[in-house]
């Protein structure tokens, strides 16, 4: 006898364990977070200050509207291009990693 399966239409407790419903039922969570919810933007999930144009082209690259997207990679290379920032030395950039690296 095999392992039984799960239908998202009504499982009875039966053929599920809790475990794998509370699992299905976070990746739907996450999935309807996407839909509903606009991104944070880059400037509220750092300690950094991030240049206000970054941020948009950030935010524009992940609106919900393609539309409102850069449609092209020359685009979105041209819109960088035009944002004026200090760029990271190789240290600045190692401490940076250093902090954030994930555990």
């Amino acid at each position: 006898m095999g392992v039984p399966t799960c239908t998202p239409w009504g499982a009875s407790h039966t053929t599920c364990s809790p475990a794998h419903w509370s699992s299905r039922v976070v990746r739907l969570q996450v999935i309807a977070k996407h839909i509903q919810e606009d991104p944070v933007p880059p400037s509220q999930r750092t300690e950094l200050e991030i240049d206000p144009a970054l941020d948009r082209l950030v935010l524009s690259c992940l609106t919900k509207n393609p539309e409102g997207r850069p449609q092209t990679a020359a685009e979105l290379d041209r819109e960088l291009g035009e944002i004026q920032t200090e760029p990271w030395s190789q240290e600045e950039a190692q401490r940076w990693w250093r902090q954030h690296q994930p555990a």
